[in-house]
Parts: C-alpha cells; sequence; structure tokens
C-alpha cells in the first residue's frame, strides 16, 4: 500500500524543520530557527493571498540567488562569508517547497535551479494549479513544526 499525500508531507516538513534546526543549534547566533518560523507562518499565509508563483518570487527575491545557491551546498552556515539569516531563511523555504514540489511533480521544479523553476510554473498554468494543491498539506505541516519547535522571532 503507498503512502498518503498527508504522509509525504508530514515527513518533508520534518526533514526541512530538522535541518533547519541542525543549522541553528550549530550556528546559535544566527537565529536562523526563528527566522525561518516567521518565514513560514508569513508565507503559508501569503500563498493563500496571492498564490504560489508571487510568493515564490517574493522568496527568491528577498533571498537573492547567491543566497539561494548557497544554502544548496553542504556546511554553507559555517563559512565566514555566509549569507545573513534573513536570507537564508528565504532560501530555506525555497528550497524546501521547491523540493517538496520537486518530490511530487518532478522536473523542472529543482530546488537547485529556483530561477528555472519559477520560469516553469509562470510557462505552465496546469503544474501551476497542480503544485498549489499538492503543497496545501506540506505547508500545514511546516507550520506546524515549525512553530512547536522555534522560538518567535524577537519584536523590536
Amino acid at each position: 500500500m503507498g503512502r498518503s499525500l498527508r504522509q509525504e508531507a508530514l515527513d518533508a516538513a520534518l526533514d526541512a524543520v530538522k535541518e533547519v534546526g541542525d543549522i541553528d543549534n550549530k550556528v546559535k547566533a544566527m537565529s536562523l530557527g526563528s527566522k525561518y518560523r516567521t518565514r513560514v507562518r508569513s508565507l503559508a499565509s501569503t500563498t493563500y493571498e496571492v498564490g504560489l508563483l508571487s510568493t515564490l518570487a517574493f522568496a527568491y527575491s528577498s533571498s537573492g540567488d547567491g543566497t539561494c545557491k548557497a544554502v544548496q551546498q553542504a556546511g554553507w552556515y559555517e563559512k565566514p562569508d555566509r549569507p545573513k539569516s534573513d536570507e537564508a531563511s528565504y532560501a530555506l523555504y525555497l528550497k524546501h517547497v521547491l523540493g517538496y514540489l520537486n518530490q511530487q511533480i518532478g522536473f523542472p521544479l529543482s530546488p537547485s535551479m529556483p530561477l528555472e523553476a519559477l520560469k516553469s510554473l509562470a510557462k505552465d498554468q496546469q503544474m501551476l494549479l497542480v503544485a498549489e494543491r499538492l503543497l496545501e498539506p506540506f505547508l500545514v505541516e511546516l507550520k506546524h513544526f515549525a512553530e512547536a519547535l522555534f522560538e518567535p522571532e524577537e519584536e523590536r
């Protein structure tokens, strides 16, 4: 018997927050977990309000291409020229969402090529609609795990 979409979403969300939690534990000064929690909460809502493509484009522009590429590399957070935590949290969110969609739909939604993934979604309305539907359980589980595991950002 195959796994349900909800089970796959739960596993993928748990893997995503585990990755962020591991980084957060290694580099406490980044406060990456709290930043990521904020991104997950706000971008999930944004997805429902303005759509997936606009939300992912916003995450991409907020992180920058260099940061998106940097977070794909092992140990990126240990380098002295590592991205700032705000940009890294957007890039990790984009990486995790595209990674989940890649797992569900396949190429061309590779998290290692976010701009190409965005272009593919923009060109194919049917793929975009399918991606939005497939993403719903993942976003719910990701939000639940992020809220449970990471402290809220301190207000300034």
